[in-house]
């Protein structure tokens, strides 16, 4: 085996050198300026005030709660039947425990949350089972004064044989207000 020569082992010690000294360094963070602006205090549970991009499936069960609420509202018993089973249930917290049951429910003229913002919805795919949960809002009390009731909502969808269809819901009345719109300018 041929020995090394000194000089590329001394020139390859002094690289490695340099480049250890390179990635342990770290850089001073930038002065405050006038412009630099204080971040809002976040509250740990509450997440990350980043901006966040809707996923796929994020984007297509956004749009599928959507159409429900069109449905409803419009009384659309064709779309109302494509995307609610027969079986529907939703589930509030109430005095009897007890679920309410599609017909019961629609007849009730129930609300039906909205999703109020793409990023605060999740969605969570298995093989037969979507679960999507979301902040929804009912409707603008009578007279348009006040605010709107908000809902934490988790719906079960379930492919079934004309496609995925809304099997059970579970909603509570939320009484945290709502995170501020963003206007665009923060």
């Amino acid at each position: 085996m041929k020995s090394l020569n000194p000089a590329f082992c001394l020139f390859m010690m002094i690289i490695t050198a340099l480049c250890m000294n390179a990635q342990t360094k770290k850089s001073a963070p930038p002065a405050p300026t006038a412009t630099t602006t204080t971040p809002q205090k976040v509250d740990d549970l509450q997440g990350s005030p980043k901006v966040i991009t809707a996923t796929k499936g994020v984007e297509q069960y956004w749009n599928t709660e959507r159409a429900l609420v069109k449905a409803l509202d419009s009384k659309d018993k064709a779309a109302i039947d494509k995307l609610l089973s027969d079986d529907f249930k939703v589930w509030m917290p109430n005095q009897t425990g007890s679920a309410v049951g599609r017909e019961d429910w629609l007849a009730s003229g129930r609300e039906n949350p909205r999703p109020v913002r793409v990023s605060q919805m999740a969605v969570q795919f298995y093989e037969e089972v979507v679960v999507v949960k979301f902040l929804g809002e009912g409707k603008t009390p009578a007279a348009g004064k006040g605010t709107p009731q908000q809902y934490f909502v988790v719906d079960l969808w379930e492919k079934g044989e004309p496609g995925w269809q809304l099997t059970n819901r579970y909603m509570s009345a939320v009484t945290v207000p709502a995170p501020k719109q963003p206007t665009g300018k923060e």
